[in-house]
């Protein structure tokens, strides 16, 4: 399944790369220069927006299986580790490096095999998959982090080891650090003192327009100090937020 995710993926930029160094058209560009020759610069405007679509639906296909791909991988393989987190146990172990060490030997399988525009977006891919993977295991049976247990340097600890592994991997990486800062308002939503967490949580809603209040009420739950009251104030600051709709953000994807 993963290979033929890989080959379906290759097989659409196939259909639209244009090598200009050998003077070698891809099939769309090709389509399109016969086109040309055979209608009207009238019709041709108008066939111009459907090729130009077609184009964007070869990268939407492409992209589509290298999630579905990045999905199998975290199903088949990261089980156990995500089931670690934020568990007595994630701090004892190290689940996080376990997954970042499986990511690296399938970026190295593949990096030979994946069409070269696509490698960067693979590795970009993962990343936002494993921030989302991460971020929801607070959802985890037996989650809980008290105020005593060093949690914070073992969430310090996590993300500096993706960093690492994004920075070799990633010729740019500050997209994916970008990304990653979404660990900050989680934290501060995790260490702040009680009463300061509706601030909390409404600095992080500003930040994050489509945040998930359900989330954010599993990630209360998650604190040793949850009662009522904290997760009631927290709705009530919800209440009266005037959100400003953006662009989705990683955390629209976490229910």
């Amino acid at each position: 399944m993963q290979d033929w995710l890989v080959a379906t993926a290759n097989d659409q930029i196939a259909c639209i790369d244009d090598n200009e160094d050998e003077a070698r058209l891809g099939y769309l560009s090709s389509f399109r220069q016969r086109l040309e020759a055979a209608v009207t610069p009238a019709h041709l405007e108008r066939a111009d927006a459907e090729v130009a679509a077609l184009r964007d639906g070869y990268v939407d296909l492409s992209t589509w299986c290298l999630t579905k791909f990045a999905h199998l991988i975290f199903a088949v393989d990261f089980g156990a580790a995500l089931a670690d987190l934020f568990t007595p146990r994630w701090y004892g172990g190290a689940a996080v490096k376990q997954m970042v060490a499986t990511l690296d030997e399938y970026v190295a399988d593949y990096r030979q095999v994946l069409h070269h525009s696509l490698v960067d977006v693979f590795v970009e891919i993962l990343a936002d998959e494993l921030l989302a993977r991460y971020l929801a295991a607070v959802r985890n049976r037996g989650a809980r982090l008290r105020r005593a247990d060093p949690f914070r340097d073992k969430l310090f600890d996590d993300v500096a080891t993706v960093f690492d592994f994004f920075a070799a991997a990633l010729p740019n990486p500050d997209a994916v650090k970008q990304t990653w800062r979404a660990t900050e308002p989680f934290l501060r939503l995790l260490d702040a003192d009680r009463d300061a967490v509706p601030d909390a949580f409404e600095a992080f809603k500003a930040a994050y327009w489509d945040l998930q209040l359900s989330w954010v009420e599993a990630v209360l739950r998650a604190r040793d100090d949850f009662d009522r009251a904290m997760l009631n104030a927290v709705k009530a600051r919800a209440a009266r937020l005037d959100v400003v709709r953006g662009p989705e953000t990683i955390m629209g994807r976490i229910k």
